[in-house]
């Protein structure tokens, strides 16, 4: 798991690199970031690892060198950091704890949803009922369930593919619901949320344009739908 921030604690950071040269004490810096960014130990090949850390010099390989040999542990995965590992197990942990109370919140959501449309078709049997029982009432009723229980799933989808948490409000649905009015199939949608996600969810500039108001803009959602190459909607991975 790649991680986008970590926490840094200068004071342990000072006088756990006192051994090291003012180099190395830099190249340990740009190690740390490359090792979360990664989300796990380095590659065993070295040259991949200076590759990785950006080595330009013999002068560079050697501050890896040594700062390995002091701060890393040879393990099956790669080169280990103890505290590192620890660090991204706790922030692990924390993201599953935030998805699986996402995933019950969404699915209060929809029980709550559930029962009002249940409500609301018994009430319109009834009225339906009155006028001669036609069926029309209900059948429309149907459609409109379906419909939004499918703007319900792309939302979850977009929230679990980019670890947001946007709501089942009409803000968002009603974007949704235009594109599917227009012709948009659900699997459309869901292709566009991961070929989006894939250019921009490790982008800093780009992330925050993963939301409804952006990827399910008329005019761009449109554009975004034409952008994936050679690639079937129909099978668009459900996230």
């Amino acid at each position: 798991m790649s991680l986008h921030w970590f926490p840094f604690f200068p004071g342990d950071f000072i006088s756990g690199t006192i051994r090291l040269s003012f180099h190395e004490r830099g190249t340990y810096s740009l190690m740390l970031v490359a090792y979360y960014a990664n989300g796990g130990p380095f590659p065993l090949d070295q040259t991949e690892l200076y590759r990785m850390v950006g080595c330009e010099s013999d002068s560079d390989r050697r501050a890896v060198d040594r700062v390995l040999q002091r701060k890393f542990i040879v393990t099956d995965e790669g080169y280990a950091h103890e505290r590192c590992e620890k660090v991204i197990a706790e922030q692990q942990a924390a993201h599953h704890k935030r998805v699986e109370a996402a995933k019950k919140r969404w699915s209060n959501v929809h029980a709550m949803h559930e029962q009002s449309m249940s409500n609301q078709n018994q009430n319109q049997k009834g009225s339906s009922s009155k006028r001669g029982g036609s069926s029309k009432v209900t059948t429309q009723s149907n459609i409109v369930a379906l419909s939004r229980d499918a703007e319900i799933r792309i939302l979850e989808a977009l929230n679990t593919r980019t670890k947001k948490a946007f709501r089942p409000v009409d803000a968002h649905l009603d974007l949704i619901r235009s594109r599917m009015k227009e012709g948009a199939t659900e699997a459309d949608c869901l292709a566009v949320i991961e070929h989006q996600a894939k250019e921009w969810l490790y982008d800093d500039d780009m992330r925050k344009y993963l939301r409804p108001e952006t990827l399910f803009n008329r005019t761009k959602f449109a554009q975004y739908l034409g952008e994936i190459p050679n690639e079937r909607t129909e099978n668009a991975p459900v996230r």
